[in-house]
């Protein structure tokens, strides 16, 4: 169920489905942002974090650690477009 908003209408939302579907959290699989309240909310369930958000904090980590731009560009990460 794809969502833009705030957590209290995803939960309203996906507790409908669950509702539905009759699934429980341990059967639950959210491709996501990496939300804090998600794992909160469903902590049972299997969280896999997107790839545009992980390649984001993957070039946000290696820029941070790696202060040399030739230790980056051995990793492969010296730009966004790396990534992306």
């Amino acid at each position: 169920m794809p969502h833009l908003g705030d957590c209290r209408a995803f939960r309203e939302r996906m507790e409908n489905l669950i509702d539905t579907y009759g699934a429980s959290a341990e059967q639950l699989v959210f491709i996501s942002d990496g939300a804090i309240w998600r794992k909160d909310a469903y902590s049972g369930a299997v969280s896999i974090l997107d790839y545009f958000n992980e390649a984001e904090h993957l070039y946000e980590f290696v820029n941070a650690y790696f202060k040399n731009k030739e230790q980056r560009e051995v990793l492969g990460v010296n730009s966004r477009k790396v990534c992306y």
